[in-house]
């Protein structure tokens, strides 16, 4: 193969990468699919979920709990369909025993699985309507 040829196959496959990886998402962007991942994760409503600040590598999350009115904030980021995260100021939850949490588009609604290192797993699906609010 010509190296001109390399340079352009090498083009077309980025290009493939990114379009697979946009189709993952869907009508979802990423700070919407994080917002989707802290709701499932917390056992919460992704309407009381905010968008605190967008930075090059995590999307910051914070929620109050009405039971006590305390504050509590995340960070998330995404790689291919996994939702990673952590406390805001915490480690990211990528140790082995850590839950892997991934999510999947369809339509207008996601799906986010948690799936636990016993082998478990729960899942939650949210209208694109309920985590816009």
């Amino acid at each position: 193969m010509k190296p001109s040829q390399l340079f352009i196959a090498s083009i077309l496959s980025s290009v493939v990468c990114v379009n697979v990886y946009a189709s993952e998402k869907g009508d979802f962007n990423e700070n919407q699919i994080c917002k989707a991942g802290i709701a499932k994760i917390m056992g919460r409503n992704p309407a009381i979920i905010k968008i605190d600040r967008v930075t090059n590598d995590a999307t910051y999350l914070s929620y109050v709990r009405q039971d006590d009115w305390s504050k509590w904030k995340y960070k998330c980021k995404l790689e291919g369909n996994r939702i990673m995260w952590g406390s805001d100021t915490g480690r990211w939850r990528t140790h082995p025993l850590d839950s892997k949490v991934t999510f999947k588009v369809s339509g207008h609604s996601i799906m986010v699985i948690d799936a636990f290192s016993d082998g478990s797993s729960s899942s939650e699906t949210y209208s694109l309507n309920q985590i816009e609010k």
